[in-house]
């Protein structure tokens, strides 16, 4: 855990066995810079300068993921943010095509100079948000009884993940759909932090958006990318998939009936 604007004091090694208690020394808080990472969506948006571009970036790319951990940790050129948004585009098409109007090659090439403006080679932005006079508005402080909240977080076995809402199921294991395009679902065990993935037989970016458990043992989950149901089996631990249609003239899209939720 991190308060924003202050340093941490890491403390290597520390091993405990279960039942283990153990005390150790931290020196007081010390003061650190606020880093664009640390921010929250909201203030990320209110402090991102208006410009051609921005609007896209906080509708479209922003509905997915947000700028903490894949652009404000990172430095690219502008060619290195065109790469990044042509593998979404290719790799998100029916997400990005599907809302209202097509993303097209001109929308590319705006979101990329918008962001390469923010987190390029020469950004705009001053190395902490903290330095910007509106930043101090965005500030919020927090009762005791919110700060007691504690989040673990899990490893995942490889990158590309993207893990999207977990289901429980009946055993206390924790189900994950993997939108984009690893084309998995993992099951979670939170007690060892232990993932098995199970992968569906479809070729391309199969967008799993969600993994629900049955009564049964089954696993339901749904496939916005190639518009197709699919059912984990507990006996055979393999996905069979199910091919829907799209609405004519809509082939490929959000719009056109993808699924997106297990109970569609």
């Amino acid at each position: 855990m991190k308060a924003v604007g202050y340093r941490t004091d890491p403390r290597p090694g520390v091993i405990l066995a279960a039942d283990q208690n153990a005390s150790y020394e931290f020196a007081p808080l010390q003061k650190g810079a606020v880093r664009w990472s640390d921010l929250s969506q909201y203030q990320g948006e209110k402090l991102f300068p208006d410009a051609k571009g921005k609007d896209l970036l906080v509708g479209r790319c922003f509905a997915c993921h947000g700028f903490q951990s894949r652009m404000a940790p990172v430095r690219r050129d502008e060619e290195g943010w065109r790469d990044r948004v042509n593998y979404m585009m290719e790799s998100m098409h029916f997400f990005l095509g599907g809302l209202g109007a097509p993303f097209n090659d001109q929308n590319a090439a705006d979101v990329t100079s918008y962001i390469n403006s923010l987190f390029g080679e020469n950004s705009v932005l001053p190395k902490s948000p903290a330095e910007m006079p509106a930043y101090k508005d965005l500030v919020r402080s927090f009762g005791d009884d919110a700060m007691k909240i504690v989040y673990v977080e899990y490893d995942l076995p490889g990158p590309g993940r993207m893990p999207w809402s977990a289901f429980p199921d009946k055993d206390g294991n924790f189900w994950m759909p993997y939108y984009g395009k690893a084309n998995k679902i993992g099951r979670l065990d939170p007690k060892n932090g232990e993932v098995q993935e199970f992968p569906v037989p479809n070729q391309g970016t199969a967008a799993i958006h969600s993994a629900v458990p049955a009564p049964d043992g089954s696993v339901w989950l749904t496939e916005q990318g190639s518009n197709k149901l699919g059912r984990w089996d507990p006996t055979t631990r393999t996905i069979t998939e199910y091919q829907d249609a799209y609405t004519p003239g809509k082939e490929g899209t959000v719009a056109g009936g993808s699924k997106a939720h297990a109970a569609d």
